[in-house]
């Protein structure tokens, strides 16, 4: 193993990120061009390695989101201190009126804004719904607010408690299984009382996001020689965050182990060496 050999495996992988909208998400280009690489180093060091795909539902965002008020008056909120886009949103980008649904502020509340149909009653089709944390799953909210014909929805902490966790940006996930197909923000509590009693107002919910079924790769392969009843395995995934080119998070470990399989092919290992360069670790550990 030599430190040069992994570094350069590293700077192909920035290359790549670099080619490829900054990026080496799985089901993206510069994934699959990470894949194409290991791929070819392996070839030339002499290996027979195995392309394993599988379909997995992708969610990442790409950039910067947004949330501003648009009237009364210009506001733009800053993300991750006002707000955040929550866990597998849809991507989309809207600007409408803004209406409540079945809100209550204040300490010891026991809301149950969005948690049935019965709370968009007179909901106005084309608006962005304004929902508080509580009582039921996120899911639940976005999916009834869209059935609603919401276009947008801002979610802000249930703040029936001073706890931190439930006054800041709520840190939850509408689930794998969000049907709702519209951008979902959250926002602190303080933010939500502050929209909650802004009359006429309307504002501007961005999500930058993707979420779709993608198909992406494993890379497997095995020394030639060895013990095949004993067999050494090493791993490391070989994808990205959509926000940046993963150098640190795993390149530093893809490089490690394609240095080491590079290594191996030129010994007589007592047991059967195997590696593997895992496909998207970063929506939940699919690929291995």
């Amino acid at each position: 193993m030599t430190l040069r050999g992994v570094r350069e495996h590293q700077a192909a992988f920035q290359e790549i990120a670099d080619d490829n909208g900054g990026n080496r998400f799985s089901g993206l280009p510069g994934h699959d061009a990470s894949v194409e690489y290991v791929v070819d180093q392996l070839d030339n060091a002499g290996y027979d390695p195995v392309v394993q795909p599988f379909d997995y539902l992708a969610f990442t965002e790409l950039g910067a989101s947004a949330l501003e008020q648009t009237a009364p008056g210009q506001v733009t909120y800053v993300q991750g201190v006002d707000f955040g886009v929550i866990d597998q949103s849809d991507e989309g980008d809207v600007t409408a009126a803004v209406t409540a649904v079945d809100l209550q502020l204040g300490l010891g509340n026991t809301t149950t804004s969005g948690c049935e149909a019965g709370d968009f009653a007179g909901f106005p089709v084309g608006n962005i719904a304004l929902l508080q944390r509580g009582a039921c799953t996120f899911e639940l909210k976005a999916e009834n607010a869209a059935a609603a014909g919401a276009v947008g929805i801002v979610i802000f902490n249930q703040g029936e408690t001073a706890d931190p966790g439930r006054q800041g940006i709520p840190a939850v996930t509408l689930s794998a299984n969000n049907t709702s197909g519209i951008p979902v923000l959250g926002t602190t509590y303080a933010l939500g009382e502050q929209l909650a009693g802004t009359a006429g107002l309307q504002m501007r919910v961005f999500a930058n996001t993707l979420r779709e079924i993608k198909t992406t790769f494993n890379v497997l392969a095995e020394t030639r020689r060895g013990d095949d009843s004993n067999v050494v395995m090493v791993g490391a995934h070989l994808d990205s965050v959509g926000a940046g080119p993963g150098i640190n998070d795993n390149g530093s470990g893809s490089a490690a182990i394609l240095e080491a399989a590079e290594q191996m092919a030129k010994v007589r290992p007592r047991n059967t060496g195997r590696f593997a360069w895992w496909g998207d670790e970063e929506s939940g550990d699919v690929g291995s």
